[in-house]
């Protein structure tokens, strides 16, 4: 199967062969339907799922960086079979890891929590389309890829995990009564080594600020 333009957003839901089994007619699909092209699906029906050639090279790229021992994150609790089968249940979450990497997120897996692998943004230095947005912008560019601005909890435990904002900062996902009230945005960043919480103008985070993202997949 070859990624053309028409294909790079779509994944195909294939059942898995049974003998004696007749085959189950493919239904026409419009250009516009949804990313997921469900192909002869019975309820209750085990599927197996065909990735796309783009999302095989997206999940190796994800599997170079957690076998990588030069890594920014620490992964040394997490084991990688468990987080593949996570990833092939849900194609989806590969897209989104797409999104992140052609934006220069860096996507990468960072923690298991309630139930789920967590994978955010890990670049070293903020590339420059992630740099000097203003947060409504840097909300509106996680909204439209689908994914969260990662939030002041997840982003103190980023940061005791991985070894990054020693020199850059990071927009964080702020509630809208503080935007309202103060039009400050919340900021994290390292200050003598240590992982600390700010808040900055929200319409002028400065050059160096950049944001990360954060998306979960539910372990199977």
């Amino acid at each position: 199967m070859r990624d053309t333009p028409e294909q790079l957003d779509w994944i195909r839901l294939v059942p898995p062969r049974e003998e004696g089994r007749v085959p189950v007619e493919e239904p026409s699909l419009p250009r516009s339907a949804h990313r997921l092209a469900v192909l002869g699906v019975l309820e209750n029906q085990q599927m197996r799922i065909e990735l796309l050639p783009s999302h095989e090279r997206m999940l190796a790229t994800l599997r170079g960086r957690f076998e990588d021992p030069e890594s920014v994150v620490d992964q040394t609790e997490l084991l990688w079979s468990e987080v593949e089968a996570a990833l092939r249940a849900d194609p989806e979450s590969l897209e989104k890891a797409m999104r992140l990497e052609a934006s220069g997120g860096v996507p990468n897996l960072f923690r298991e929590v309630d139930g789920h692998f967590e994978f955010a943004d890990c670049f070293r230095r903020p590339p420059e389309v992630r740099k000097g947005l203003s947060y409504e912008k840097a909300k509106e560019l996680a909204d439209a890829w689908g994914i969260t601005l990662m939030d002041e909890k997840t982003y103190l435990d980023f940061l005791s995990r991985a070894g990054v904002d020693k020199y850059t900062t990071t927009l964080l996902f702020t509630p809208d009564e503080m935007l309202e009230r103060k039009g400050h945005a919340k900021l994290g960043k390292r200050l003598y080594g240590r992982p600390i919480v700010t808040s900055i103008p929200a319409k002028n985070p400065g050059e160096k600020t950049a944001f990360r993202c954060v998306f979960r997949v539910k372990k199977v």
